[in-house]
C-alpha cells in the first residue's frame, strides 16, 4: 500500500506540477502581462520555502475535530466540520506538494519557451498553419527536452519527500515509502527501513 500510495501521490503532483508550471511560463513568457518580472520572481517563492509550511497552512485552513486538535478556520467560520479526505490523506498531499515542486517545470518551461525560435513558428503562419497547429507541429515538440527533464525531476524528488506526508497523512494512517521507513525506524524494526529504502533507490534509478 505505501508503494502504491507513492505512486499515486508522484504521479498526481507531477501533472499537477507541470499543469501550474507550464501554464504560468507561458503567461509569463509569451504574453504582455504587466509586472512580468515581479510575477516571475513571485512564482518561485513557494520553492524557497519547505514544502511542510504549505502542509501546516493547509491544516490550519481545513483540519477538523474527528482525527485530535483544534478544528480548523474553515470549521470555525462556518461551522462546517470539513470530512477526512480533505483535511488529510492523499487529495491535500497531491495540492501541498504541486503547490510547492511546480518550480521545476515553471523554471524549465520558461527557459524553454525562451529559447524557442519564434521565426520557426512564424514560418509556420505563413504557410497557413492555424494557432493550435503551430503549436502542436512546431512549438510542443520543441519544449519536449524540458518537459522530459521537468518530469523527471519532478516525480523522483515527490518520491522520497516527507514532511508533507508526514503532516497530513500519518494522521490517518496513510502511508507513503517515505513515511513508512520513518514508522519502520521508530518500531526499531530496521530491517523493514532498509529494504524500503533501497526500493526507493531503485524506483529513481529506474525512472531516470
Amino acid at each position: 500500500r505505501p508503494f502504491v500510495n507513492s505512486l499515486m501521490i508522484a504521479s498526481g503532483v507531477t501533472a499537477l506540477s507541470l499543469f501550474i508550471g507550464t501554464i504560468l511560463a507561458w503567461l509569463l513568457v509569451r504574453t504582455d502581462l504587466h509586472f512580468r518580472p515581479a510575477f516571475t520572481a513571485l512564482a518561485v517563492v513557494p520553492y524557497m520555502m519547505p514544502s511542510w509550511i504549505l502542509a501546516l497552512a493547509w491544516l490550519t485552513l481545513f483540519k477538523n475535530d474527528r482525527v485530535g486538535g483544534a478544528e480548523g478556520m474553515f470549521t470555525f467560520f462556518f461551522g462546517i466540520q470539513t470530512p477526512n479526505w480533505l483535511a488529510y490523506g492523499m487529495f491535500p498531499i497531491i495540492i501541498c506538494l504541486a503547490l510547492h515542486y511546480y518550480a521545476y517545470a515553471f523554471l524549465l518551461m520558461s527557459g524553454a519557451l525562451m529559447t524557442v525560435d519564434s521565426e520557426l513558428e512564424e514560418a509556420g503562419a505563413i504557410c497557413g498553419l492555424s494557432r493550435f497547429r503551430r503549436l502542436a507541429k512546431i512549438t510542443f515538440p520543441l519544449l519536449l527536452p524540458a518537459l522530459g527533464s521537468a518530469v523527471v525531476l519532478t516525480f523522483i524528488r515527490i518520491l522520497g519527500t516527507f514532511g508533507t506526508p508526514a503532516l497530513l497523512g500519518l494522521p490517518v494512517q496513510f502511508y507513503t515509502i517515505s513515511t513508512r521507513i520513518y514508522a519502520s525506524l521508530n518500531a526499531r524494526n530496521m530491517g523493514d527501513g532498509f529494504v524500503l529504502a533501497l526500493v526507493l533507490v531503485v524506483m529513481a534509478i529506474i525512472f531516470i
